[in-house]
């Protein structure tokens, strides 16, 4: 986003007559961005003109303002506004250009209101930096237990802390009428519940629905369960989690995920929430007014990427509410964790700052990052100079300030997906930007992430005298690319490796994930002396609940019959055992769960379906991915069908329906592989009525696709808006629009036309959820079947702007469904099936 304050425009009197004053043309080079007019007093404003240069096609809208914060859409009737501001957010040419604004109005009396900004307090005057006691753990876990399961349950469990093993341990045994549970941490005794929910209760906990059938008096215990760790580690997320699941989350879906986390033993959470205020402290200090800062921040749904050192400023600005809520909320988050015995991933401080920074001081050393997809990436101090050092130490201060002195673990890649370093220097670097961490905390430790070219050997070498206490390696992809047997295997003798699970990419629907080599996977990774844990470390927690479940399941139990596993996850999920579903599960084990699309493929396979209509023998059509089906289609349906066999007795179970759902979905996006195929294919060779027969039948699957996603409230694009909805129900005209955008945009074209289609980000990160199937993709292959219809009669059709055609949908205002169907998914299964 651009923000500019315009002291120069034309104001036009009521009766018509200019106060001419010469306007600077304004040029961008992307849009969304915006221009700000503040005005020396209060005006009444009747209208406002945007000139743009000749033959543009330009969508824009024009807000009012009295505080400069709240941005209101500016009615036909007179508007008092002290500003406006010109939202550009569509522009056909290659760079937004301004050539003047109009503005029709009068001075008024009116007194303009001042923005109040709500700074959060420094973290040590609060509740939240009191120690946390044991008291503290058991109210939290006895928290945990009433909301998973009913509060009248809580009493029938009897809470122990135990610290006397060193490795983490749980036990869950019956005592005198009670369910003891025994730890000597708060996540220990969330899995010792979690434990006795599985496997005596044969209960089910997943982020997509609960089984969770108990009788008044909960059952005993036969004998003892006795569990114990050796992973010092347990991760949870990627950079990218955060944003293609969690951009807008409101505190009760954070504190049912905390409550998943710590049921699953995980002990070491990145944590990106909160952080503006962060660099809203951190750039005040190096001279930045508040509009700079909020310009420089991306949107929430880019954080990801922002704090990565990809971008910056898209999707932007963030509104001033964000500051403190989201302090506020990751502050709560934090303590929970803390309660539970998690520790919180901060920011490592890697040099990042705006790109005008010398404008602030003009002696600070900045190294050029090149772009990003694209896009030119922030600067960063050259990590070497003692400049570095000071604005370093300025950070942690800052990030101390906000969230206390939590932790010990900073994540932060210098030149992730890209980026330089001055080569000479480059050594002395990465071991500038460790020990001024050191020099911070001395016992921290920085968290890399491996994937692509990161870490260089170069940095592996710098820093090895602090691999053993103060490095830990994420190896991000382990199931597909190891790391520490190919081209990572410098890492091998790295001191502490955690063994990563990536398995999705921008949150794409597909059943995927090899579960069967997944128990190698981890053994053999942990026979390195080197291996300290496991990382859970895909993209999105969108998809595929058994993938997560098993994945977990390795902190405590030694899983070796993979089949026996499968039949008692089922019986869990759904409630009982039935032999159908036994039977589909052994099919599943073979085909979705049981194969991968090769050593080098990114997640499930894509659904054509879902793509623009382009080159049918492409072999993915986003950036990582790929069409490749690597199982018989055919066994797959046949699981489908063994598993809707007793649908009536299972469809008041919402896991049961989720995967109902979720099976029917994977077997109608496999059908639409093959036609897509065929129908550009037609299209191609001119076979047009052969073309415009397979396009109706691939409409009409898309139609039935978004039928039986409807059928439950997690494949919902509803749901997926729902808390950018809720979040800006008070929030200003401007920034419901703007959030509104980072949503749908995310999804679609990703942001921009230039991060779009040259950055090659279009379907990255798309989705197969109810109405939007309908209102998106569906709608891309009907504007397909237009042009083959005006070609099929003879006449030349008109290159489709893709973009345009998206990027329409993500500006437009329209409502989506919020019902959830009750289809029969049985007989709806034996039409897709047959």
């Amino acid at each position: 986003m651009i923000i500019l304050e315009l002291l120069n425009y034309e104001i036009l009197n009521a009766s018509g007559e200019a106060n001419k004053t010469a306007v600077p043309m304004f040029v961008f080079d992307t849009y969304p961005c915006f221009i700000d007019l503040a005005f020396p007093k209060s005006m009444s404003i009747h209208d406002v003109i945007v000139v743009f240069p000749e033959n543009t096609d330009v969508n824009y809208t024009v807000y009012s303002s009295l505080d400069g914060v709240n941005f209101h859409r500016k009615g036909k009737s007179p508007k008092i506004a002290r500003y406006l501001r010109v939202f550009v957010k569509y522009y056909s040419g290659e760079k937004v250009t301004i050539n003047n604004i109009e503005v029709l109005g009068e001075d008024c009396s009116f007194p303009s209101k001042k923005a109040i900004f709500r700074e959060p307090e420094i973290f040590e005057k609060t509740d939240f930096a009191r120690p946390v006691t044991d008291e503290d753990i058991f109210e939290d876990i006895k928290g945990i237990i009433g909301r998973t399961i009913g509060e009248e349950y809580v009493e029938q469990f009897n809470l122990r802390l135990d610290r006397r093993l060193k490795d983490e341990y749980y036990s869950v045994a019956s005592l005198q009428g009670k369910i003891v549970l025994t730890s000597n941490t708060g996540v220990g005794l969330a899995s010792a519940f979690n434990c006795y929910l599985k496997e005596v209760c044969n209960c089910h906990i997943s982020r997509f629905g609960n089984q969770v059938k108990l009788p008044k008096i909960l059952p005993s215990v036969n004998g003892k369960i006795d569990r114990m760790t050796t992973f010092k580690h347990r991760y949870a997320y990627n950079y990218c989690t955060h944003s293609y699941s969690m951009a807008f989350w409101n505190e009760e879906q954070w504190q049912k995920e905390i409550d998943f986390l710590a049921m699953n033993g995980v002990n070491l959470v990145l944590d990106i929430l909160g952080m503006e205020e962060v660099y809203r402290r951190f750039l005040t200090k190096l001279g930045y007014r508040h509009r700079e800062i909020k310009n420089f921040i991306t949107g929430p749904s880019y954080y990801a990427w922002f704090y990565m050192g990809n971008i910056c400023g898209i999707g932007g600005p963030v509104h001033d509410n964000f500051f403190y809520e989201r302090c506020q909320m990751a502050r709560r988050n934090h303590r929970r964790m803390q309660t539970l015995g998690m520790n919180v991933v901060l920011q490592a401080y890697t040099g990042m700052v705006p790109r005008d920074i010398n404008k602030k001081d003009k002696d600070i050393p900045t190294v050029e990052q090149g772009k990003w997809k694209g896009i030119e990436q922030p600067l960063i101090v050259s990590p070497d100079s003692a400049y570095y050092v000071k604005l370093a130490k300025l950070f942690y201060e800052c990030q101390k300030e906000v969230f206390g002195d939590i932790t010990h673990y900073y994540a932060g890649d210098i030149g992730h997906e890209g980026g330089k370093l001055n080569k000479a220097t480059a050594k002395e670097s990465y071991k500038n930007v460790m020990e001024t961490m050191l020099s911070f905390d001395k016992d921290a430790m920085w968290i890399i992430q491996c994937w692509a070219l990161n870490p260089t050997k170069l940095f592996t070498k710098s820093v090895k005298d602090y691999r053993e206490n103060h490095i830990i390696m994420i190896d991000l992809n382990t199931e597909k690319i190891n790391h520490n047997a190919n081209r990572f295997s410098r890492l091998a003798k790295y001191g502490n490796v955690l063994c990563g699970l990536l398995n999705n990419f921008g949150g794409r629907n597909g059943l995927y994930g090899d579960i069967t080599k997944i128990p190698d996977m981890i053994k053999n990774a942990s026979k390195r002396p080197n291996f300290k844990g496991i990382a859970l470390t895909a993209e999105s927690i969108n998809v595929n609940p058994i993938v997560t479940d098993i994945f977990f399941a390795y902190t405590w139990e030694n899983i070796t019959d993979i089949k026996e596993w499968a039949k008692k996850y089922a019986i869990r999920r759904y409630g009982k055992e039935n032999e159908n579903i036994n039977e589909c599960m052994e099919i599943l084990l073979k085909t979705v769960y049981g194969t991968d699309n090769g050593a080098l493929s990114f997640g499930a396979t894509e659904t054509m379906g879902c793509r623009r209509p382009l080159d049918p023998e492409a072999k993915s059509f986003s950036a990582r991915g790929t069409i490749k089906i690597p199982y018989s289609t055919d066994d797959f349906d046949k699981a489908v069908s063994l598993f809707l066999k007793d649908f009536d007795k299972f469809k008041d179970n919402e896991c049961y329906i989720y995967d109902a759902v979720d099976m029917l979905r994977q077997s109608i996006c496999n059908k639409l592989t093959p036609l897509v195929k065929k129908t550009v294919s037609a299209y191609k060779s001119k076979d047009y009525l052969v073309c415009v027969e397979y396009c109706e039948e691939l409409i009409s699957l898309l139609d039935t696709l978004d039928r039986v996603l409807l059928n439950s409230e997690y494949f919902s694009f509803s749901s997926y808006i729902k808390p950018v909805k809720e979040y800006t129900d008070k929030l200003d005209d401007f920034t419901r629009e703007l959030y509104m955008i980072n949503a749908k945009a995310l999804i679609t074209t990703w942001y921009c036309r230039l991060l779009c289609d040259d950055g090659n980000l279009h379907d990255y990160a798309h989705r197969q959820l109810g109405d939007h199937i309908n209102s998106f993709h569906k709608m891309r292959w009907e504007k397909f079947l237009e042009q083959v219809k005006t070609e099929m009669d003879g006449k030349k059709s008109a290159d489709v702007d893709w973009f345009k055609v998206e990027w329409d949908w993500v500006l437009a205002n329209v409502s989506f469904t919020e019902k959830v169907r009750e289809d029969s998914l049985k007989a709806l299964g034996k039409q897709i099936l047959n």
